[in-house]
């Protein structure tokens, strides 16, 4: 993929390099793979008709995550409306132990704790806005900031019905007595296993944000919406930050956020799962 033209003397001048090829990372919707005329790698993230403070959301998620001095992020080289250029990480394939360490130091970063939920700003989960307001009420940020207003953006798309939308808002109501009271933590917020990479270090390293002060029990859920991060990952996390017994059974309740935001990214393949845990709380 080619940088736009009115881009490129400008990145060469960050890098104070010229850049000799630009080459589209698979399995991404905007991240390039950059090397310069001497050799070096990066990470180039641009894209056409993107928010012009999507880039730096995804910055000032990282920031918040690296500030914890508990898990690996991309060192951030700039940060602009137009893109977001990060450091090359090498990746390897990971020892036996890497699970075990993530797990450790995940569970370090969710000890970091907030008053309240939410974040500084607003940023994204994915390509959708994802509201931050603070909020003292963890139940009620959920279910305003997370579940509510997806599924108004589904309904306004023609993706629920009103009466599904009814149905979301009665189990919002039932919140508290189906999840338990617990801490503002700071979260990666898409934690799903595209979106952490292992270095030739053994390290993990989270990258695509959606980072906020919410439920670790959340967090834990989606690494598990995409098949999982295997029992030991699970076994490791549980030593150092014991959950309430039963977060398992809460993980679809905790992931109808994201399956209702994949509904409204990339339509109706996931509506019956929607609807399936929907109904599983009538």
């Amino acid at each position: 993929m080619a940088i736009p033209a009115k881009l490129k003397p400008e990145i060469e001048t960050l890098l104070r390099d010229g850049i000799e090829t630009v080459r589209r990372l698979s399995g991404g919707d905007s991240a390039d793979a950059l090397r310069t005329s001497r050799g070096q790698y990066y990470f180039l993230k641009l894209g056409r008709r993107l928010p012009n403070d999507l880039f730096d959301s995804e910055a000032r998620g990282l920031k918040a995550i690296a500030a914890t001095h508990t898990i690996m992020t991309p060192t951030i080289v700039a940060s602009t409306a137009d893109f977001l250029l990060l450091e090359w990480i090498v990746a390897a394939v990971p020892k036996a132990d890497y699970w075990t360490t993530f797990a450790r130091q995940l569970a370090a970063l969710h000890n970091h704790t907030a008053e309240r939920f939410g974040f500084q700003q607003d940023n994204y989960c994915g390509a959708t806005p994802q509201h931050n307001r603070w909020q003292e009420n963890g139940h009620r940020f959920f279910a305003e900031q997370r579940l509510l207003y997806q599924a108004q953006r589904a309904v306004d798309k023609g993706l629920l019905t009103a009466t599904e939308v009814r149905a979301i808002e009665q189990l919002c109501l039932r919140l508290p007595e189906l999840i338990p009271a617990q801490p503002a933590s700071l979260i990666h917020g898409d934690l799903w296993c595209g979106n952490q990479i292992g270095n030739n270090r053994g390290q993990p390293v989270l990258f695509d944000p959606a980072c906020h002060y919410g439920w670790a029990e959340a967090e834990l859920a989606m690494t598990r919406l995409f098949g999982g991060f295997g029992e030991g990952f699970y076994a490791a996390y549980q030593e150092l930050r014991p959950q309430v017994r039963g977060w398992q059974q809460r993980c679809e309740l905790y992931n109808l956020y994201h399956l209702l935001n994949h509904l409204n990214l990339f339509g109706m393949s996931y509506y019956p799962r929607v609807c399936s845990i929907i109904e599983c709380y009538r």
